[in-house]
């Protein structure tokens, strides 16, 4: 909801620091109440939030949300302070119009008060999330932290094996990191080792996670394997690929663990069961959603939704030399990946999702642009579904029910 400055609102501009803050007080006439340096640990905040109390209704404007604000953010709802958040573009372009070139956290300070006192009606207010809203956002920031590092670790295996046995990498392509490949590699990653073992060994590792792979793919190792030459550092990079591949293995484990933690988490959220009941909406990707909106009610729409997960297009306007529309490289990327890829699944089997895509490829759309265009739409029933509290029903089910 947006926040209205009254007579006795007291301005308190932030500027964030990791182990100082600067505050700069100001009344609704921009006129300076006090400045102030405090530091970042509960005692000091909470003597400059006691004091700006005496002086009338206090706001802050703060100008991170992240880790460095979050004890500012929680002892400001201890003293029942509303936070507004004012983005670094922002506060950048708004000190481009402060006379001088002097840049100090005194009048970055100052600026983001001013910016906040023009622009209050405008800028979002940071809530702090629930006990489990909190609980998702840092299980899947770790899920993500674990699925990059399990990327990496199976890119650097894919680039020692090019380096010296390019057939097996090239035989092998994307099932290096299937856990029963990867078992092979941990026991084996000299590749002339693994020329020497024998087919129903290699069977064996492999199927111990995958059996139906089992047979075929350890023919195709082996005698992939058998292409390598002796190279300067094999023996080296033999052992490097056999931590690599346990490493691997490793994150795979790790992943497993955090995402029994996400299900049991998710099923206890409200959202969680409309969510999945949408096609193309798995348990991941609903998740994901819980994690990044929270409560759906700070959105007045579903525009407003697309808009916040960087779907919604960005016009351009001006006189009769510009008139365009182009995509929003903006918004919440997280959540915009995770809708584009429900999109993409939906505008597969959905059939009305399926008919606006093959719509929007008839306009002229490419692939990613129509997938896109669905997601936007999806967005609209996103909101309404959880705004209305209502399960998700196809078009066959809606004549039933109307009928």
């Amino acid at each position: 909801m947006p926040h209205t400055i009254t007579p006795t609102t007291v301005i308190i501009g932030c500027d964030v620091g990791k182990s100082f803050h600067q505050l700069h007080y100001m009344n609704p006439e921009f006129g300076v109440l006090r400045r102030r340096k405090l530091g970042n640990n509960h005692t000091q905040i909470s003597d400059a939030f006691n004091h700006a109390k005496t002086l009338g209704e206090p706001v802050l404007i703060v100008d991170q949300k992240a880790s460095y604000a979050a004890l500012l953010r929680v002892v400001a709802a201890q003293y029942d302070i509303p936070v507004l958040y004012v983005t670094g573009l922002q506060a950048r372009r708004a000190t481009d119009l402060t006379p001088g070139r002097a840049k100090t956290d005194r009048i970055d300070a100052q600026v983001i008060a001013e910016f906040g006192r023009t622009h209050a009606h405008r800028l979002p207010t940071i809530q702090l999330p629930t006990e489990l809203e909190a609980q998702l956002r840092l299980l899947v920031g770790r899920d993500e932290d674990l699925r990059c590092d399990l990327n990496r670790t199976i890119n650097r295996i894919r680039d020692l094996l090019t380096h010296y046995a390019p057939a097996l990498e090239q035989a092998l392509g994307r099932r290096v990191g299937v856990l029963g490949v990867l078992t092979v590699l941990v026991r084996w990653g000299n590749p002339q080792q693994l020329a020497r073992a024998r087919v129903g060994t290699i069977s064996r590792e492999i199927a111990t996670h995958n059996p139906r792979l089992a047979g075929r793919t350890a023919a195709l190792m082996r005698d992939a394997a058998k292409t390598a030459l002796a190279q300067p550092g094999i023996e080296i990079g033999g052992e490097l690929i056999s931590s690599l591949a346990g490493h691997a293995i490793e994150l795979v484990g790790r992943r497993k663990l955090v995402g029994g933690q996400l299900a049991v988490l998710a099923e206890s959220h409200p959202d969680y069961e409309l969510l999945v009941s949408i096609p193309g909406m798995g348990p991941k990707t609903a998740v994901r959603f819980v994690a990044e909106i929270g409560d759906i009610t700070k959105f007045p729409s579903g525009g407003h939704l697309a808009s916040y997960a960087g779907l919604a297009p960005v016009n351009r306007q001006s006189g009769t030399g510009l008139n365009s529309v182009r995509k929003d490289r903006a918004g919440n990327h997280r959540l915009k990946n995770a809708l584009f890829l429900s999109a993409f699944v939906a505008a597969r089997f959905e059939p009305a999702a399926k008919r606006h895509y093959d719509r929007q490829r008839a306009n002229g759309k490419r692939h990613n642009a129509a997938v896109i265009g669905v997601a936007r739409k999806r967005c609209d029933l996103i909101w309404s579904m959880l705004t209305h509290r209502t399960m998700y029903l196809s078009p066959v089910e809606i004549v039933a029910v109307a009928a």
